[in-house]
């Protein structure tokens, strides 16, 4: 994560199709970012995320020994009503069984935070670049993108 204070740009809001679990933590994750600074560029999110967990093994019985969860999410950055950024994200990671549903589901709801994580940062590094590169000038807009 960034210094807060080392960055130039804030998120003005972030919208969603579909208010999920995945959503909600994103946000949470995002909310530093959404502190208005003076003199600073504002950027608009579009975002749909989904996690998937599929069983990869199973033992001879048939119960489950390892697992693969997925979160993807697609991103479109907007400024000024100027699209900059449409972007896909796919985050995965592989475990195995717990004897303990309790701590598989614990495991699980800490292991989808941090694929979250990820792609928040991923996305803050892409917003960087952006204003390193001077990409919010009109000349680098791209219009007409149906969201």
């Amino acid at each position: 994560m960034y210094k807060l204070q080392s960055t130039n740009f804030h998120i003005a809001e972030v919208n969603t199709s579909i208010e999920n679990n995945e959503y909600y933590i994103f946000k949470e994750f995002i909310k530093p970012y959404m502190i208005n600074k003076k003199n600073d560029v504002s950027y608009n999110l579009t975002i749909s995320l989904e996690k998937s967990k599929n069983i990869i093994s199973k033992d001879s019985s048939g119960n489950p020994l390892a697992y693969v969860m997925m979160v993807k999410a697609k991103v479109f950055i907007n400024s000024n009503e100027n699209l900059l950024i449409s972007k896909s994200y796919k985050k995965k990671f592989k475990y195995s069984r717990s004897s303990s549903i309790f701590d598989l589901n614990l495991y699980e709801k800490k292991l989808e935070e941090n694929l979250i994580k990820k792609i928040v940062d991923e996305i803050i590094n892409s917003i960087i670049s952006l204003n390193k590169n001077g990409s919010t000038s009109k000349k680098n807009k791209i219009n007409n993108i149906k969201i």
